[in-house]
């Protein structure tokens, strides 16, 4: 889900499918390339207080250090924070016009950070430390280089991505085994039809998905525009496929298309099966709401076995004006190790993305809202699939792939003709946005 920049007007940047829609240019800063000379580690441990900017609205000091800054100051004692979170006043065009200094920026929008142009190449730093980026996901490593082409600007504290989330009570309420891992979407079909029925005046449905989520990190690793022209992509074969591998759920007599099914699925507990977001946020609001769940990994598309679907990377970066550069990698660098990722997957829940996996052997140990916590590991993909390109106009064909999605699953237009008007209304809102 990613792609190669080609200019500051057409930049393509590297953004997780699922989940981040993309707004912005690549294009390095002026200073960047200055810093990329042999640098002295920095051995001393005097105290230094490092600001971090979070893309997240109120996120307090206090949350930081339970998801993040307990574990860096176990790790560097000397290391304090000043926590600042995105709300009115201190977004980041705002702290950048204000002149704010700061070392790291969390985000899973590289948008935010590439369109201020704050990105630093670290290739000096991972040289000096010795860093090895072969420990990553090669999925997420290859994101990571083409976010800069080929340079990096921070490190991944986890990943997102996607699965199938299946409601036990109703699995046993019906007499109908549980999905396992490694199915693929026929499989879940035969498993829909069984499981859509109407029984006590209750209309349950066999599965529901959130399409935006399925379609950025789709398995095909089709994109939504084309780089080198600028046009939307929807018209094609492996757009085609897509929409019909899942509007044929819709046409299973009962199992209505629902263009948000998240009150269904998790207050009215009347979905069997639910293609969604894979985290520990996710997982932690379906035990609250009293949700009797289990996960495997999303189920393989015909044509491409074995492979997942893709991932969401949020990064920490380190500023290109930080004055403490060799103390922001190091935090940075922690939090992309498998030390780190290894305690934060038992103790909070994230989903690693190292190459070794032997890193969630613990997940969620000490997680009590991840209640089925080897299999929630278990349904991480062996493979993701591989990025796509993501432009600043993905956002309109977005939009407008969803809606045509509806007007299949609904019956009221072909396939065909649903995408072909789709990729025609995408791509007039392509030409306005580009007169802006």
């Amino acid at each position: 889900m990613f792609g190669n920049g080609i200019g500051k007007k057409w930049g393509v940047v590297a953004c997780s499918a699922v989940l981040a829609f993309v707004a912005a240019a690549c294009g390095g800063s002026g200073g960047a390339e200055k810093e990329t000379k042999a640098a002295t580690p920095v051995e001393d441990n005097k105290p230094v207080q490092l600001t971090v900017w979070l893309n997240s609205s109120g996120y307090t000091h206090e949350r930081f250090m339970e998801t993040f800054g307990n574990y860096i100051v176990k790790k560097y004692p000397n290391v304090s924070f000043q926590v600042i979170s995105s709300d009115k006043g201190t977004t980041l065009p705002e702290l950048v016009a204000a002149g704010t200094q700061l070392d790291l920026m969390q985000s899973s929008s590289p948008n935010v950070i590439l369109d201020n142009g704050m990105e630093s190449d670290l290739t000096d730093l991972i040289q000096t430390y010795k860093f090895d980026l072969n420990q990553f996901d090669p999925a997420v490593l290859e994101a990571m280089k083409l976010l800069g082409n080929g340079k990096i600007y921070g490190f991944p504290n986890g990943i997102a991505t996607v699965a199938l989330f299946y409601n036990k009570d109703l699995f046993d309420k019906f007499g109908v085994n549980y999905p396992t891992n490694g199915m693929t979407w026929d499989q879940v079909y035969e498993l829909a039809q069984k499981m859509t029925r109407n029984e006590g005046g209750v209309q349950y449905l066999g599965f529901s998905e959130l399409l935006n989520y399925l379609a950025s990190g789709n398995q095909m690793s089709q994109g939504y525009v084309d780089p080198k022209t600028g046009k939307a992509t929807l018209n094609n074969d492996n757009w085609r496929k897509f929409v019909d591998n899942f509007a044929r759920f819709h046409r299973i007599p009962g199992n209505e298309y629902l263009a948000s099914p998240v009150n269904a699925w998790q207050k009215e507990q009347r979905v069997a099966m639910y293609a969604s977001q894979f985290g520990a946020a996710a997982m932690t609001g379906m035990t609250t709401a009293n949700i009797n769940w289990g996960v495997v990994s999303l189920p393989e598309m015909a044509g491409y076995p074995g492979i997942g679907p893709g991932v969401q990377i949020p990064l920490f970066y380190v500023t290109k004006n930080s004055k403490n550069r060799d103390w922001a990698f190091k935090v940075a660098s922690f939090l992309g190790s498998a030390e780190f990722q290894r305690e934060a997957a038992a103790k909070v829940g994230s989903i690693s993305a190292m190459r070794d996996r032997s890193v969630m052997i613990d997940y969620a140990k000490d997680v009590p809202t991840i209640p089925v916590a080897k299999k929630a590991a278990e349904a991480v993909p062996k493979t993701f699939a591989k990025p796509f390109p993501v432009t600043l106009y993905d956002s309109y064909v977005t939009k407008e792939l969803v809606t045509a999605f509806g007007e299949v699953a609904t019956g009221v237009k072909d396939t065909n003709t649903a995408l072909r008007e789709a990729e025609e209304r995408a791509n007039k809102a392509i030409e306005a946005a580009k007169v802006k």
